[in-house]
């Protein structure tokens, strides 16, 4: 939601793909079948408009009356319903869907799918498909590796299908390997990548995420309450946008999201030298990270006691990445972070100007905003001082709308430049 109050940035305005309107979930006959319904559930969750159809063998592990609980919607499962197919069922259920999720995968699925078969409702409907299918293999980890299906997954994603590689793990059967069922937020993020625009295919985006920690003895350090989920949500968004992304951290509260280069980092200096390797051949640097200005002159080697403490302790200055990356031009777009309790658009604007950064997200923080909370607030200006303000509103949602604004931004400098 965006603040009113505000006056916006120039730029066109957004298409942002989530939630789609109706999403088509297609069961399949497998334990994680359990796991499944809890994507349904979330999905719902987030204001998505569920249409299930189960296979015969899906029935056979779950009621349809769960299913029709959960998605709140009927359970489409038969082809020769003279009702339905009077109106072209299997065409109809997916003209005006945003998407078509199939999970579990089996490897029966994924075998029909591949010889184009559509001798059941949930074949024929994918068959018929112009939108998007995304599928959720789970399967033993040799039938997972077996010859046949690594050539359905072959044949399957030259068709446009989207494979999301299953988890490694204990399975059912009590065998380990590569065949778990992902967790229920990596499907909807995959889902969530399939429905947006890659408005920056083939470009290099850095991120930075996270608090760093200035130690004081081995046991003590100086840090903040940052949890991470911002900058992850970025990479996420960028990710989904068609970027390579790399993900520099420090210590986060929050899980390293799947499918993104990630480089593990402590204090000031390690993302400072960290950003500077990954800066040559990178377009977009997006500095989320909440690091420390300063870190302690004279670190103890063993833990002090109590009655050994400094009365003063000595601070020295940190890097200050953004910065250098603006002083030595790293990047071809920069986007600092700042996080404030008051005059946020005034103090970004500032830093913008003095960073040589070409946008900055002023984030407010306190009152169930920023650190440790789900919800967030920007308020995005340039060297200009113009403001778009966006939020409160999810972390994910948030990012998707930076990287849209970045991905335009990047063009316009591109296009000043070329």
């Amino acid at each position: 939601m965006c603040m009113e109050s505000a006056p916006l940035m120039s730029d066109a305005p957004f298409n942002l793909s989530w939630p789609p309107r109706r999403v088509v979930v297609v069961l399949c006959g497998g334990v994680a079948i359990i796991k499944a319904l809890e994507v349904i559930r979330r999905l719902r969750d987030e204001g998505v408009a569920v249409t299930p159809i189960m296979t015969a063998s899906a029935q056979r592990f779950v009621s349809p009356l769960l299913v029709q609980a959960l998605a709140d919607a009927s359970v489409e499962r038969e082809l020769f319903d003279a009702a339905s197919e009077q109106r072209m069922g299997h065409i109809r259920l997916t003209r005006d869907a945003a998407a078509i999720l199939v999970m579990p995968t089996t490897a029966d699925m994924m075998a029909r799918l591949a010889q184009g078969r559509a001798d059941d409702l949930a074949t024929a409907a994918i068959l018929a498909a112009q939108c998007p299918v995304v599928l959720a293999p789970a399967m033993n980890p040799a039938m997972w590796s077996a010859p046949p299906t690594r050539r359905n997954v072959t044949t399957l994603q030259q068709d446009g299908r989207i494979i999301i590689p299953p988890a490694r793990g204990m399975m059912a059967c009590g065998e380990e390997g590569e065949g778990r069922f992902p967790e229920a937020q990596e499907v909807i993020e995959e889902l969530r990548a399939a429905l947006t625009p890659k408005v920056l295919r083939g470009r290099k985006v850095v991120v930075t995420a996270g608090p760093t920690r200035e130690w004081l003895d081995p046991v003590r350090f100086i840090s903040n309450p940052s949890s991470g989920a911002m900058g992850v949500a970025v990479a996420q968004a960028a990710r989904a946008a068609g970027a390579h992304v790399v993900l520099i951290h420090g210590p986060l509260t929050v899980a390293l999201p799947a499918g993104i280069e990630t480089v593990a980092v402590e204090s000031a200096r390690d993302m400072a030298v960290a950003v500077e390797g990954q800066a040559p051949d990178s377009d977009i640097g997006i500095f989320v990270a909440a690091v420390s200005d300063f870190r302690v002159a004279d670190p103890k080697g063993a833990k002090m006691a109590r009655s050994d403490h400094p009365e003063v302790l000595a601070l020295v200055e940190n890097p200050d990445i953004l910065a250098m990356a603006g002083k030595k031009n790293w990047f071809k777009l920069r986007i600092g972070f700042a996080a404030q309790t008051e005059d946020v658009a005034e103090k970004a604007t500032e830093k913008c100007r003095r960073k040589q950064a070409h946008l900055v997200a002023g984030n407010q923080v306190g009152a169930g905003l920023g650190f440790g909370v789900g919800a967030n607030r920007l308020e995005v200006v340039d060297r200009e001082g113009t403001v778009s303000a966006w939020g409160p509103e999810d972390k994910r949602g948030l990012a998707e709308r930076l990287i849209a604004l970045a991905a335009q931004r990047l063009e316009r400098i591109e296009e000043a430049g070329a």
